[in-house]
């Protein structure tokens, strides 16, 4: 077989899998496979099955790429790989029209925490998780999917390089980001998806991606100066939790409470401050929306004291969707105006 081959993977194969450009999983149950079973196998993806059914591959080897190219079904595949014993093991992964916008694809790599890379390659849309694994410090995206990524897991320091995209990439790092991260986005809008969970400064480096939508459970501070790129910011505050954002480029002209990137966005009720702060010599208009809309609500958005401060340009405070949004002061010590 040296084209292919395909394989209802309900139970062991039992055929030859030697030496064929790929294997196309039909995964009508969960099941394992062992990479012993074949050799010089370029690709293993799944291609049909029951969704939330999981394809388990035991002793599987870094030159294989692992992936699925099922639209709107979630699947899990785990990998455990062998031999990874080195200190720059790459797990390579694809994706093609899979997940859906309420559960995702799940590849979990993690096993044994001894891959220190991962690519992913795109087309179509996708939304996916992918557990690299503590060891895991660089995951590389490429291609023109449009793609809903999650980062499950990675180690302490990590880079994300989506340079090498031209479709929309959420990048979600839940509460993974750090001071010493990086991010890269590509040519087209991008968006970082973070999770703000300790009280200390954090300044990572973003580039190339247009949206920040940070979530501030902790009083974290977001120090901006290393953001280059960024046209808006999305900010929800939790709670009584203070929630503040420092250096801003004059880029950044587009500041959000409530509303979602898309246009639609929950209700949120918070006592916090706010304080927004651009960096110095920043003069660029900014518009601050408060509130969201809804397909089935109008949610409120109410929210404590807000601050702008080192922007000389123009401040535009709109109140948006049908409900009534609360702020408890509007304070703008730099702005040449202030439109409400």
């Amino acid at each position: 077989m040296a084209d292919g081959a395909n394989l209802a993977a309900s139970n062991n194969p039992l055929v030859d899998l030697n030496d064929i450009a790929s294997v196309n999983v039909n995964l009508v149950s969960s099941t394992a496979i062992d990479e012993t079973e074949y050799t010089n196998v370029a690709a293993v993806n799944i291609t049909n099955g029951v969704a939330g059914t999981t394809l388990t591959v035991n002793n599987a080897t870094l030159s294989t790429v692992y992936g699925a190219t099922v639209a709107g079904r979630n699947y899990i595949e785990t990998v455990s790989y062998a031999g990874t014993t080195g200190s720059a093991d790459v797990a390579a992964l694809s994706v093609a029209n899979t997940g859906n916008s309420t559960t995702d694809t799940i590849f979990n790599v993690a096993t044994g925490n001894t891959i220190e890379a991962v690519t992913l390659a795109t087309s179509g849309t996708n939304y996916v998780t992918v557990n690299g694994g503590t060891a895991a410090a660089k995951y590389t995206l490429s291609g023109n999917g449009t793609n809903d990524l999650t980062v499950g897991s990675a180690a302490s320091t990590m880079t994300i390089d989506a340079s090498a995209t031209t479709g929309t990439n959420i990048i979600n790092v839940g509460t993974l980001l750090s001071t010493t991260d990086s991010v890269i986005g590509g040519s087209g809008f991008d968006l970082l998806e973070a999770n703000l969970t300790s009280a200390v400064q954090m300044i990572p480096t973003v580039t190339g991606v247009e949206e920040l939508e940070l979530t501030f459970t902790a009083a974290a501070i977001f120090n901006a100066s290393k953001v280059t790129g960024a046209t808006d910011l999305e900010i929800t505050p939790v709670g009584a939790v203070n929630a503040t954002v420092t250096n801003l480029n004059q880029s950044v002209d587009h500041v959000y409470v409530g509303e979602h990137w898309n246009g639609t966005g929950a209700a949120i009720t918070a006592t916090g401050a706010i304080a927004v702060g651009y960096a110095s010599g920043s003069n660029s208009d900014v518009t601050f929306d408060v509130g969201a809309t809804a397909t089935n609500s109008n949610p409120a958005v109410s929210i404590g004291n807000v601050t702008f401060t080192g922007n000389a340009g123009a401040l535009h405070v709109h109140s948006i969707g049908d409900a009534a949004n609360t702020v408890g002061s509007i304070t703008a010590n730099t702005a040449s105006e202030l439109h409400v």
